[in-house]
């Protein structure tokens, strides 16, 4: 599952189709009519649900829909994404080191949670294949 729209996710989306998976891709209500010509279309949304919802919206169903969230690089959207996956208790992985303000997550942290609930702990890495991997068995272990 993704937000959908180009960028990280495009790309993200892309390798994963490509290995044979399947995306799903939750569209804002702002991209939901663009076309392959606009930098937010993003071909690898084998599934595109047209969320009439704005991008801040559109957030919550895919934070509490999925089985881990892996925070892939982003702003405030995706900062906003990684504080859902929290309250909803999801394993969340965070990449750092890709330059954008969701690296600085960690500071934030006290012993891996995002507040004084400390509801789920979040797991930082710079290795993309680990966090794969590590969403991949922190989801199994919570079926």
């Amino acid at each position: 599952m993704s937000g959908g729209d180009g960028g990280l996710m495009k790309i993200a989306c892309r390798e994963f189709v490509e290995r044979g998976g399947l995306t799903l891709g939750i569209i804002p209500l702002e991209d939901e009519y663009i076309d392959e010509r606009h930098a937010r279309y993003s071909p690898y949304n084998v599934i595109a649900i047209r969320s009439g919802s704005t991008y801040q919206m559109r957030s919550i169903p895919l934070a509490r829909s999925c089985d881990a969230m892996v925070i892939l690089g982003g702003g405030a959207g995706t900062i906003l994404e990684a504080l859902l996956a929290y309250i909803y208790a999801k394993p969340l992985i965070i990449l750092t080191g890709t330059g954008y303000p969701s690296d600085r997550l960690e500071e934030f942290c006290e012993d891996g949670y995002l507040d004084h609930r400390r509801i789920v702990k979040a797991h930082f890495t710079d290795d993309p294949i680990h966090a794969a991997e590590l969403a991949y068995r922190l989801a199994r272990s919570r079926s």
